[in-house]
């Protein structure tokens, strides 16, 4: 059963908005285009695993999504984390496309495509961290039972080819595509067969994991080194990418392809709170969406929480 369920990570909230708003010339506008298609790609494989998880999804697995926690090293992320009263299984999901050739004598993945070779991280590595730090995380917050905590690497993609330069039966064990993830865990209920936890111990952890859950808070203008003036203001036209589009009689009009639409400005203020801030004045607004009228602007801005009186009011606009 699928307890934490992922979202449309901010990270790629962040890098949408900032494409929208940033200008085509602008240095850093390629930048954020390829790691918007690498943080993408990463989503759509994380979301391709979900289908092989329906078949372990019952009362017996907890499963949980993008799951973030803090120690005394930072943060920590793990994709997907399978609980259950024998074993915690955390899963390392790469939609990498291409044939992957494991390494392990340099800790490095290759991936060959179109006759190219390009070096990654190694994720066993990565998965090995993640193993420790959860382990030690589980005990330092008075989980004291020493449930045995397993981690995979799966390959989302199934047209990708997996190879390894030595010890293949070694990552065989730790590296698997995801069609072959039910039969994996199939084999560690037979190796972990004993309950370390109880059912109710099992869903106490699940709910403490998720109360420590940590939402990832990115600065994307420090981040790139973007100065807030080189940002485009205005509302965008969703169907030509114009901008601005003017407000008129209560609706916005896009002079380029003079399409019209009632609720655009929302896009405008969504990636207003992502890339500047999450509250907001109403000059502020007034300045990003190129209108004129405060009174309009205060209207616009109606549907979302504030506090503070007259100029002080800001609105929190939330995601």
């Amino acid at each position: 059963m699928i307890i934490k369920k992922r979202s449309l990570p901010l990270e790629i909230q962040l890098l949408e908005a900032l494409s929208r708003r940033l200008p085509v010339s602008h240095p850093k506008y390629t930048l954020i285009l390829e790691n918007l298609a690498k943080k993408r790609a990463g989503y759509h494989g994380e979301k391709a695993i979900d289908y092989y998880l329906d078949f372990i999804s019952n009362e017996k697995y907890l499963i949980l999504q993008n799951l973030r926690l803090q120690d005394e090293k930072g943060y920590f992320q793990i994709d997907i984390l399978i609980v259950s009263t024998c074993f915690l299984l955390i899963l390392e999901v790469k939609n990498i496309i291409g044939t992957l050739v494991f390494d392990p004598q340099f800790h490095q993945v290759i991936r060959i495509l179109d006759n190219k070779e390009e070096a990654f991280p190694d994720p066993l590595l990565q998965i090995d961290r993640q193993t420790t730090r959860l382990k030690t995380w589980i005990q330092e917050h008075s989980y004291t039972h020493n449930i045995p905590v397993e981690s995979l690497v799966v390959v989302s993609n199934p047209h990708t080819i997996i190879k390894a330069t030595t010890k293949p039966q070694l990552i065989a064990q730790k590296v698997i595509h995801s069609a072959y993830l039910p039969s994996k865990i199939k084999s560690l209920e037979i190796l972990y067969s004993s309950a370390i936890l109880s059912t109710k111990e099992m869903k106490k952890l699940v709910r403490y994991l998720i109360r420590k859950q940590e939402d990832e808070q990115k600065k994307p203008l420090d981040y790139y080194n973007i100065h807030p003036n080189e940002i485009i203001k205005g509302v965008q036209c969703s169907r030509c990418r114009f901008v601005p589009m003017n407000r008129q009689h209560g609706l916005w009009f896009c002079p380029a392809c003079a399409s019209s639409c009632k609720s655009a400005h929302i896009q405008a203020i969504n990636d207003y709170a992502l890339i500047i801030s999450s509250t907001v004045t109403n000059q502020e607004i007034k300045q990003f969406l190129c209108l004129s009228s405060s009174a309009t602007t205060k209207r616009l801005l109606s549907p979302y929480a504030n506090s503070g009186v007259k100029k002080q009011r800001r609105y929190v606009i939330s995601q």
